[in-house]
């Protein structure tokens, strides 16, 4: 119930497991409900799914800090989903939000890892 209430307009796309994790299925959602939804109605939900990402991390707050390598994958996946739901968000609404700036521009701790992309020598690094 705490999902309906939280997250009305996506909540039918969110399946609590019996383990309490929370599946999201946004691809579902963006083919089978979006379409139908006007652009008002996509820009909520958008912001809904990138609200939906941040508090799906924070709850898995108490249990992720034990592995330090999961913490930053969900940390680094979760960020790349909320900035790339509220850029579709921004879409919808009629907003230009910008050129896409890469993770490896947007975040730190992706410009200051030693294995980082920005400093690859794969030609990503001024994408």
């Amino acid at each position: 119930m705490i999902l309906q209430e939280r997250f009305p307009h996506i909540a039918h796309y969110l399946e609590a497991e019996p383990t309490g994790w929370i599946s999201a299925k946004l691809p579902l959602w963006s083919l089978w409900a979006r379409p139908s939804l006007s652009p008002a109605e996509q820009s909520v939900a958008y912001d809904e799914w990138a609200d939906f990402y941040q508090w799906h991390l924070e709850r898995q707050a108490d249990d992720l800090p034990r592995d330090h390598v999961w913490l930053r994958v969900m940390q680094r996946w979760t960020d790349d989903m909320v900035y790339t739901c509220r850029r579709c968000a921004a879409y919808a609404r009629g907003e230009d939000p910008g050129d896409p700036i890469p993770s490896w521009k947007r975040r730190n701790d992706y410009a200051n890892a030693p294995h980082s992309y920005a400093n690859a020598s794969h030609g990503y690094a001024d994408a």
